[in-house]
């Protein structure tokens, strides 16, 4: 086959691919994105100028000149493909703006028995936070966390940089389960691929109105926080059955209009709502529907549409490769056949006039090229001449 051939042969089956995926598969939408997920400090304290430990406390005070804050994190989350890890702390009682520096402890530590007499060593500085006021305020790690199993950090503020005050860091022990943001953590931020696969109603549903029903679906992730679900008939929006439901993977429906509905090609649509290229819609269901009686003679059992275009599909395929082979057989039959034994019909309008043969020239059977009488071989194909 020439590389022609194969280029409209290529093209003919991508539009054909192309038709048939548009048609037939259902639509599922998802998008890769950075999503995060957070480890809260596995081990925090702080220290001051004595012996005493503070270990278990709810919050941490920092502040000049001898108040300094101690926090481990582990990469016990850590995903393979990170693109950025930070700490993120939540200061409170802030009286005045203060300039925090944070450095790397590559010394290990406990928690219930750190004082000021046995702190580690402060290593590399990894930055600064101003703080301003009371918030959460974060400070980037990434560089700092190579082939590393986990890291540990000291909050304090340098002598060139002192004020004398203070400030507080809620502690892993002092934050509120209803507002986790508070409380000291590693956060890594990747890429994932987000999508949302409604599992029910599938296509054996049968929705009978003024009925409870569920509608059930996963996710990829646990990064979408809450959905929004519409009802769809075919292409056609119907109405919105949540605009903002939480992400708990089920949401009961009460169908209220049982006379206004009715038909085989219903279909449910759930989209992040914080996102709404990320969606999926169900496969398509019946709602107050009463198939025909069936022959017991001749039964007829329904056809999904989708196996209908899968079939149209296969027929479409099969058609066009045996059309390319059967191009291309003839193309090789013409080719390897003696020229005299191809059928030549003259054109009715064309005189045939009786060409003079020479003595010595010959014609080749392949090709038809004139030839010296002592050729063996045809000068333009190659191939051997026939006595």
């Amino acid at each position: 086959m020439k590389s022609k051939d194969k280029l409209r042969a290529f093209l003919v089956l991508l539009v054909i691919f192309t038709a048939y995926f548009q048609l037939f598969i259902p639509n599922i939408k998802g998008i890769e994105k950075e999503v995060s997920i957070s480890t809260v400090a596995y081990k925090d304290t702080y220290i001051e100028f004595s012996i005493s430990n503070f270990g278990g406390q709810n919050s941490l005070l920092i502040g000049y000149p001898f108040y300094e804050a101690y926090l481990h994190f582990n990469f016990s989350d850590k995903p393979w493909t990170f693109t950025k890890a930070e700490i993120s702390l939540d200061f409170w009682g802030v009286s005045q703006t203060m300039n925090f520096t944070v450095s790397l402890i590559n010394d290990s530590w406990e928690e219930y028995s750190m004082t000021y007499s046995n702190k580690p060593t402060k290593r590399d500085k990894i930055g600064n936070l101003l703080v301003t006021g009371d918030g959460i305020y974060t400070i980037d790690v990434t560089n700092f966390i190579e082939n590393l199993s986990s890291i540990s950090i000291c909050v304090y503020i340098d002598d060139e940089n002192h004020v004398v005050d203070y400030a507080y860091i809620t502690s892993r022990e002092g934050y509120y389960s209803w507002e986790p943001e508070d409380a000291p953590k590693l956060i890594w931020t990747y890429l994932d691929d987000v999508t949302i696969t409604i599992t029910s109603p599938s296509s054996s549903s049968k929705w009978e109105g003024l009925d409870t029903y569920t509608i059930r679906w996963t996710t990829s992730t646990n990064t979408i926080s809450n959905v929004k679900i519409e009802l769809y008939k075919g292409s056609t929006y119907i109405e919105e059955i949540s605009s903002d439901t939480t992400n708990d993977g089920s949401y009961d429906y009460y169908e209220y209009f049982s006379d206004d509905y009715k038909g085989t090609n219903y279909r449910i649509k759930i989209s992040d709502y914080d996102d709404p290229q990320v969606y999926d819609f169900s496969d398509y269901f019946s709602i107050n529907y009463e198939e025909e009686p069936v022959s017991p003679i001749n039964p007829i059992n329904p056809i999904n549409p989708i196996y209908i275009g899968i079939g149209i599909g296969i027929v479409l395929v099969l058609g066009v490769v045996i059309f390319l082979l059967g191009v291309s057989h003839r193309r090789k039959t013409l080719k390897s056949t003696p020229i005299y034994m191809q059928q030549q019909v003259p054109h009715p309008a064309v005189q045939q006039i009786p060409i003079q043969p020479n003595e010595n020239l010959k014609f080749c059977a392949y090709c038809g090229q004139t030839n010296n009488i002592k050729n063996q071989f045809c000068e333009d194909c190659g191939k051997k001449m026939v006595i």
